[in-house]
């Protein structure tokens, strides 16, 4: 059994929140023509979306089989190159062991280059991080081809994050057990830990295996603090993980409609490149009608709603597209209104 059969019978999915599957992405890039026969493979540790932290948690405790993921995939497709793009702040706490682990002589003949950016939503977007790389844009760009086809420099590109990589090396080396990671943090929790769970665990069953039991009424944000859905606590037993992998809990006594959109507008106004005019002037709208809560009475539900929805239909990319979910399902699961 070569390394895709192991890859697709794992039935791996990318762990970067769309879910895609993993071999789909070797067996693409293999196909794919390149003159030169250069091709390239990227590990994507962005992470900068509100309540993401679990690839820094891998980062620490296994930075080798992220690296020997990374080497799969490129003897796979035929490549000698790989991309680190990492956030400064990840990279600042683990530049040592990222560079023991690249000069170590079992990687001879292969090549990893570390691509540094500031951490940020957009930065983890696929086309974002190829106009990055090549031109120090953090700014998404058309996506005419697939990646797979067409990606970093117009050479065949595989692009996976650090757990899909884990994954991988546990998969082909026989040790995938079914599992994934989630971050779990928020009210009530002194400090955010991760967990590994089964994959189609409910956010109840994640919650009762952390021993997380809190004493309030409270809601959780599921598979990013940005654009992850929002539940309630009566939901829990319904649902299973989505998204990136993390779990915030909020306590409904301290975070009413407000404070939840606040936060949620601030990041969004602040995380827009202003190139896209939904994106950038829907960031800035949003973020003004909640900018002073002394000043707010009565929130505008319908103008918020026409807003996110325009965002959702006509924004560049997935920062604006992200806002529509966790303010609809804010509503509908936590609020019991019509969205």
């Amino acid at each position: 059994m070569n390394y895709l059969d192991k890859v697709k019978e794992a039935n791996l999915l990318g762990r970067g929140g769309a879910g895609f599957p993993a071999w789909q992405k070797w067996e693409s890039a293999k196909n794919a023509e390149s003159e030169d026969g250069v091709k390239y493979v990227i590990c994507n540790s962005s992470e900068g979306e509100l309540g993401l932290f679990k690839d820094l948690y891998i980062w620490r405790n296994f930075p080798e089989e992220v690296f020997q993921g990374m080497k799969y995939a490129m003897d796979y497709i035929g490549s000698k190159e790989a991309y680190i793009h990492i956030n400064k702040d990840y990279y600042l706490e683990l530049q040592t062991v990222l560079h023991q682990i690249i000069n170590d002589d079992k990687w001879i003949g292969y090549k990893f280059n570390i691509s540094l950016e500031e951490p940020s939503f957009i930065g983890g977007e696929a086309s974002t991080i190829l106009n990055f790389i090549e031109k120090g844009k953090c700014q998404p760009r058309p996506k005419i081809h697939r990646t797979t086809e067409k990606g970093l420099f117009g050479k065949p590109t595989v692009m996976q994050n650090v757990e899909t990589l884990y994954d991988i090396t546990c998969a082909i080396e026989g040790d995938y057990d079914q599992q994934r990671f989630s971050g779990i943090f928020g009210d009530g929790i002194d400090e955010k830990f991760v967990v590994r769970h089964k994959n189609e665990a409910t956010i109840q069953e994640i919650l009762d295996l952390a021993e997380v039991k809190p004493n309030f009424d409270f809601f959780v944000q599921v598979g990013g603090s940005a654009s992850g859905v929002v539940y309630d606590n009566t939901q829990l037993n319904k649902h299973i993980m989505s998204g990136a992998g993390s779990i915030e809990i909020f306590d409904k006594s301290k975070r009413n409609e407000l404070v939840f959109l606040k936060r949620l507008f601030e990041f969004y106004n602040d995380e827009s490149c202003g190139k896209c005019t939904p994106c950038r002037e829907g960031s800035f709208q949003l973020h003004k009608m909640v900018k002073d809560l002394s000043k707010v009475k009565d929130i505008p539900w319908d103008e918020i709603k026409k807003i996110r929805e325009l965002m959702l239909k006509a924004s560049f990319c997935g920062l604006g597209r992200g806002l529509n979910a966790p303010v609809q399902t804010y509503i509908e699961n936590v609020l019991k209104k019509k969205a």
